[in-house]
């Protein structure tokens, strides 16, 4: 197979420090174990020290997991029969991969079965990331796949999406396979990756997929194409019918339902209700995750494919022929179809981007291998023109690409680390205090005849799921706190199917808060969960209780933007933090102070 190789040989001869070369990173060629194992070794980093990131996740899938693993659990709206947007089709890959963890540990340990599935799905990933960087090199060759490994392997995008039991991160495991599949030339495995992607995951990932169905359809023509969709779709959709119309109790296609509900929204109705966001809200979350690298393709990769070739710039002066300059174009543009079609939808997530966050890195690499030998091409002018000789002594010549990449790459690790380490130090607690809660509650005798509930109030989107919470005597409780959307409630008990079939009371599509949501009954609270931080008013609720757990969260509404974002030593000592607190209550008597919501969505 022909490779699309990016010339960025360095001049023979020249002198330079060690510290600027990048020589000894060109010459690196480490085996696929060797990538697959650090990948390994950082997705696992991410599995321990992460907290969810998106309640989403906790409420749309780890507590429907929890009810079929254990017979409660949280239930959504999304997943009343009336509504069916959710698949149980989609939770029982997950749910396989609990049964597996119960086989050789206690039915009491939860905890160890979060992180357990965590673990799995964060290998897999490693080993779709590898398949994909093994694929790369075998087609752009060795410098491309060792910076698409180095960007993937230490982007915080990918350190937080990369263990996530979301669609969207499912999806992205899914297309780093049928991206691999596409570039090694192997089109019907990557489509069959496509629809499973689309299908059981996340539908709209289909739309990755336009391009590859475009070059189908251009070599093996029509026919052929509405033969291989009709199988796949009959493939795919045949047992995701059979599993979801048996929990749902009705007829259920989840993706067609996803489909109808976010694009043909009734009126009043639609994803907007939970929230919009300007436009630009995906270029800051993108630069936070990617920070530098989000430049390559955001800015150089349209003056690299678009500008130059309308000029009378030569493309042979950084590509080596038209084809490989069509052809990285080509496997580059899932990318920005996917940009423009959600950059100007109203309603943003974090989450929506995932399933590209590996294309964002190999798009990255391709475009500062391209703007390194467009450098190289500058610095031979230069010396060619003897343009700054007498400013230059026989050792020291210009190497501007050299030490661009060097720069590059030194100044994209420690915006990268600053920003994992940010993370963990600052947003860790949720966590830590569900985690060391479970372990104690665990070791003692609860009364079985009896409830003990866990109140919550404006931290309920932090809720790290009923795998933390140790027995089923514990039930979690929502108090009033000023936040006016629906919240979920308990599934009804009674078993699968029959426990997924009853449809819940007071649930509604329109994220429309209920009183039925709510527990008044504050002197029943056992437990209390609360963040306290300088720029709210003291709870009047706690007031005089001393915690039973506290861990500090980095307060948002205080610390500067220029302290939050990044980890820097001594200048990060500045960012303020409050306490991430578990009180254990024998009664409350008042609720004249109620919490007020915090804003769940991602940290700037």
């Amino acid at each position: 197979m022909q490779s699309v190789q990016l010339d960025d040989s360095l001049h023979g001869g020249q002198f330079v420090p060690l510290f600027y070369s990048i020589r000894s990173l060109s010459h690196w060629n480490p085996k696929a174990l060797i990538v697959f194992l650090l990948y390994v070794v950082v997705r696992v980093i991410a599995a321990f020290y992460l907290s969810i990131s998106d309640c989403d996740e906790t409420f749309n899938y780890w507590e429907p997991l929890h009810f079929i693993l254990y017979g409660f659990g949280f239930q959504t709206w999304e997943y009343s029969p009336e509504f069916r947007l959710r698949s149980y089709a989609y939770l029982l890959i997950y749910g396989s991969f609990g049964k597996l963890f119960s086989l050789f540990s206690s039915k009491e340990n939860k905890v160890g079965q979060f992180f357990f599935i965590r673990i799995l799905v964060g290998i897999l990933d490693a080993f779709s990331e590898t398949f994909l960087y093994r694929n790369i090199l075998r087609k752009f060759g060795k410098s491309t796949a060792l910076l698409f490994f180095f960007f993937s392997l230490i982007s915080p995008g990918l350190f937080i999406s990369t263990t996530s039991i979301l669609p969207s991160s499912f999806s992205l495991i899914l297309f780093n396979f049928a991206l691999s599949y596409w570039i090694y030339g192997n089109w019907l495995s990557a489509v069959v990756f496509i629809s499973i992607a689309s299908l059981w995951g996340w539908p709209f990932v289909a739309v990755l997929g336009i391009p590859l169905a475009l070059c189908i359809l251009y070599v093996k023509g029509l026919g052929y194409f509405c033969k291989l969709t009709i199988f796949l779709a009959i493939f795919n959709l045949l047992p995701l019918f059979i599993v979801d119309s048996y929990f749902y109790g009705r007829p259920s296609v989840a993706p067609l339902q996803l489909i109808l509900y976010n694009v043909f929204p009734k009126k009043g109705k639609g994803s907007e209700l939970f929230g919009v966001e300007p436009w630009y809200y995906y270029i800051l979350n993108l630069f936070l995750n990617f920070n530098i690298i989000l430049l390559l393709p955001l800015v150089f990769m349209p003056i690299f494919f678009l500008v130059f070739p309308l000029s009378n710039f030569k493309i042979s002066f950084i590509w080596n022929n038209k084809q490989h300059w069509m052809e990285s174009l080509w496997y580059c543009s899932p990318l920005y179809l996917w940009s423009l079609i959600f950059l100007f939808q109203p309603h943003k997530e974090e989450r929506f981007f995932f399933p590209v966050y590996s294309m964002i890195c190999l798009s990255g690499a391709i475009c500062l291998l391209s703007l390194r030998r467009l450098l190289q091409r500058l610095e031979q002018w230069l010396n060619n023109k003897k343009i700054l000789q007498s400013f230059l002594t026989r050792k020291a010549k210009l190497l501007i690409a050299e030490r661009f990449t060097v720069c590059f790459l030194f100044l994209f690790i420690c915006l990268s680390l600053g920003r994992i380490i940010m993370l963990v130090r600052g947003y860790q607690a949720p966590l830590i205090v569900y985690r060391e809660f479970s372990r104690r509650e665990l070791q003692k005798d609860l009364h079985s005849s009896r409830e003990y509930n866990l109140c919550i109030g404006k931290e309920w989107y932090r809720f790290m799921s009923h795998f933390f919470i140790p027995k089923s005597q514990i039930r979690v409780r929502w108090i009033p706190c000023g936040f006016d959307g629906i919240l979920p409630q308990y599934f009804e008990e009674s078993g699968i199917p029959k426990g997924t079939r009853t449809i819940p009371r007071s649930m509604n599509d329109e994220n429309r808060a209920v009183p039925e949501q709510y527990f008044y009954s504050l002197n029943a609270c056992d437990y209390f969960i609360d963040l306290e931080t300088f720029s709210d008013p003291p709870n009047q609720l706690t007031k005089g209780l001393h915690p039973f757990l506290s861990e500090p969260f980095l307060d948002n509404c205080v610390t500067p933007r220029s302290v939050r974002v990044f980890y820097i030593p001594f200048i990060s000592s500045r960012a303020v933090y409050g306490r991430y607190v578990l009180y254990t209550l024998n009664s409350f008597h008042n609720m004249s102070e109620l919490m007020q919501p915090r804003d769940g969505g991602t940290h700037y």
